[in-house]
């Protein structure tokens, strides 16, 4: 059947098939070979973006309770993140757990709110976040770290962290340290110079994290602190405490010292944070005048007085010393120009001796004070008192003879004043002393003649010129022509015992003859002078009779007065 269909092909057709059969006739017996053209398939994958890591996040400096950060201070956050994609990051510093991511390649947000949040960051660099504390912020205060990268798309973030990477107490939480209270202060003024003084305020700290705060009190006495104590050192300081709360602390008041003293106070907690409220302010107290005190009096110094260095006559003194040594603890120029002193019989005493009596009260007389002490309230003052000649004595055979004389330095200051006696008494001893103010004057008379044959007519005065009352004992000499010669008289003479005397006008046979070696008293009974200008006096008489066979002249001679103390019921 094959053979009857028969047809006739191309001459090309015919050399395609050919070359077909060719090629299969010769790969008869070898392997097939893999096509050498492919389809090409395109491949895609999107590799999602991936959360930083935490290197580190941590205060710096470390706020905690040891070293709390002093509230309106600023607490500093340091982190480090590694992001996988090296992609730049923010650090957030969150006031709770959970953020917030943006788009856009922002800065998250904290869903509790921020304490601070870093700028824009390198990768694997360093972020810092501050915040400056309030004193409305608690003790402690959590804080939640987050680190974000800055992906517009797919922003991711770190864990929560609450510090790693550093040594605690670094870490959450940070520490507000907040201001005492100084609400007022006092003190127990007024006192006096070395007395006791205290301070104290009205101060208390709320802060007790970590173990309640302290106060510590330091009064100071200039303004200026260096740290928390005065900036003078101690001798600026007058005193130093520490307390849970209202400390107090104690002084002692200068001494000399009167008036307003200055002090500031000032309170620290124990982290050294100043109080709010009178912290530094000026405050004073006061130190009281004190009376001075009066000691170690003397008179004379305490030797005998002796009036007769100090001349006779009317206005005739004696310069006599008084001392004491004055201390007034208000500083010695509070009594220098107010110290005097008394002097005065103890019969008479301190309390009788009230106004000048040159008898018996020395009063009022002025004080000098010397050179202030180092101690800066004593001085010895020195008294010059001018005792009279007939100031009186205290010596056996007076009036006084049971008594001495003392003296009072008394030291006034502007309303005080103090006083101190002499403790031992000292004599004042008799002062007999006398002027006779009148010549003898017989006139001219002949042999066997008397001055007056009634009376005797001459008189001679005694004035009282020591303190004591007076008699008189009388001697005399003869009389001579020549007596500038006495007692070698070489002319005519008349005989001592020619003149009598009496203490009144008596008949010469009735008076006493005048001795010649041996002085006789007379019992004159001059009272005592007691008025300084007008000394007390007293007359006695004298007559002469002229014995026969005298031999004319001019005939000189000498009678004596000797002044006798007066028995005292005399005086």
């Amino acid at each position: 059947m094959a053979e009857k269909i028969k047809k006739t092909i191309p001459w090309f057709l015919a050399l395609v098939l050919f070359g077909i059969v060719s090629v299969v006739i010769f790969n008869i017996g070898k392997p097939t070979p893999s096509e050498v053209k492919a389809d090409i398939s395109t491949t895609t994958v999107t590799v999602a973006n991936s959360a930083p890591t935490w290197v580190a996040v941590y205060e710096n400096p470390e706020s905690s309770t040891s070293t709390p950060t002093n509230a309106t201070s600023t607490v500093t956050f340091k982190g480090q993140a590694d992001d996988p994609n090296n992609e730049s990051w923010y650090l957030l510093i969150c006031k709770g757990t959970g953020y917030s991511t943006t788009t856009g390649g922002g800065c998250s947000t904290c869903t509790a709110g921020a304490w601070g949040t870093s700028t824009l960051t390198t990768d694997n660099a360093t972020a810092t976040v501050t915040y400056t504390t309030v004193a409305g912020d608690a003790e402690n205060n959590a804080w939640y770290a987050y680190a974000c990268d800055n992906n517009s798309t797919s922003q991711m973030c770190t864990s929560v962290s609450q510090g790693t990477g550093a040594t605690a107490p670094q870490y959450s939480p940070f520490v507000v340290n907040h201001r005492p209270s100084f609400t007022a202060q006092g003190n127990s003024g007024p006192v006096n110079p070395a007395a006791v003084i205290a301070f104290s305020a009205s101060s208390t700290d709320t802060d007790s994290y970590g173990g309640n705060d302290t106060l510590t009190f330091t009064v100071c006495k200039t303004s200026g602190l260096s740290g928390i104590w005065c900036d003078g050192g101690s001798s600026d300081t007058w005193c130093t405490t520490t307390a849970a709360s209202n400390p107090s602390c104690t002084s002692t008041a200068p001494d000399p010292s009167e008036g307003a003293q200055n002090y500031y106070p000032y309170i620290f907690d124990n982290h050294n944070f100043a109080a709010t409220g009178t912290q530094g302010a000026l405050q004073t107290f006061t130190v009281n005048n004190v009376t001075p005190q009066v000691s170690n009096v003397t008179l004379n110094s305490g030797n005998i007085i002796n009036l007769s260095v100090g001349g006779e006559g009317p206005n005739g003194s004696t310069t006599i010393y008084a001392t004491a040594d004055v201390v007034d603890h208000n500083g010695c120029s509070d009594f220098t120009t107010g110290i005097t002193v008394k002097a005065y019989p103890t019969g008479i005493g301190a309390g009788g001796c009230t106004s000048q009596n040159n008898n018996t009260c020395y009063y009022n007389i002025s004080c000098t004070a010397g050179p202030c002490q180092g101690n800066g309230y004593t001085a010895t003052t020195s008294c010059t008192i001018n005792f009279k000649y007939h100031a009186d004595p205290t010596d056996t055979g007076t009036p006084r003879v049971s008594e001495t004389w003392k003296d009072t330095v008394t030291a006034q200051d502007e309303a005080l004043s103090g006083s101190n006696e002499l403790t031992t008494g000292i004599e004042l001893q008799s002062y007999l002393a006398l002027d006779v103010t009148s010549q003898i004057q017989y006139g001219t008379l002949a042999q066997g003649e008397i001055s007056d044959t009634t009376n005797l007519p001459q008189t001679a005065t005694t004035t009282a010129t020591g303190n004591t009352g007076l008699d008189i004992e009388l001697s005399g000499t003869k009389m001579c022509t020549d007596f500038e010669n006495y007692p070698n008289c070489a002319g005519n003479t008349i005989t001592t015992s020619s003149q009598k005397y009496a203490t009144s006008s008596v008949q010469y046979q009735n008076a006493t003859s005048l001795a010649t070696s041996t002085a006789v008293e007379l019992e004159l009974n001059c009272q005592k002078t007691i008025v300084t200008a007008s000394p007390a006096n007293k007359a006695n008489w004298w007559g002469l009779q002229v014995p026969l066979g005298t031999q004319t002249g001019s005939y000189t001679g000498q009678n004596t007065y000797t002044a006798v103390r007066a028995e005292t019921g005399d005086w």
